[in-house]
């Protein structure tokens, strides 16, 4: 997401709170192998929906993961087991 790559993932642990399917990236259930082959074909042959969810990825990676906003979760965070 951060390098501004369509995301291509299971529905697994954490990974639906980042990928929203159609938004950001796609989504399959494990294992499906006839969905994930439609995928890759819809990324490698769709390039106005990969390069938005490209672009989408990367600015929620940025939001979520960027220097300022973990500074914030990190500053929140010692604040609060301070003694």
């Amino acid at each position: 997401m951060a390098c501004g790559c369509a995301v291509i993932s299971t529905y697994h642990a954490g990974i639906p709170e980042a990928i929203e399917p159609d938004e950001n990236g796609w989504l399959i259930a494990k294992k499906d192998q006839v969905a994930l082959v439609k995928t890759l074909d819809r990324a490698v042959n769709d390039a106005s929906a990969r390069n938005l969810l490209a672009s989408n990825a990367q600015a929620k990676a940025r939001k979520m993961f960027g220097r300022n906003h973990m500074q914030k979760l990190l500053s929140e965070l010692l604040h609060e087991v301070e003694i």
